[in-house]
């Protein structure tokens, strides 16, 4: 019984992790629709607030950095490095 409760307790634990990035890929997108400096804002904001969803962030707009192209791939990248500058 013991290792089916362990097992159910990952298995949340992961569909918590899963859904935290799904989060953190969404406000990521959101942020390459603002401009570079209200973009700068809100991820010193919620640094203030909470660390862990700015590395999140962070992580999900290098993912777009490496799968994008052009302006909007350099943006995601500056971000990125800027993100991890606060965290």
């Amino acid at each position: 019984m013991g290792f089916l409760e362990n097992a159910g307790k990952a298995i949340g634990a992961l569909g918590r992790a899963i859904g935290d990035y799904e989060a953190a890929r969404n406000q990521a997108q959101y942020l390459l629709t603002m401009s570079e400096d209200q973009a700068k804002l809100r991820l010193h904001e919620r640094a203030r607030e909470d660390r862990d969803p700015v590395i999140l962030i962070s992580r999900a707009l290098k993912e777009i950095a490496r799968t994008d192209s052009g302006d909007r791939a350099d943006l995601a990248a500056r971000l990125a490095l800027f993100a991890d500058g606060l965290v």
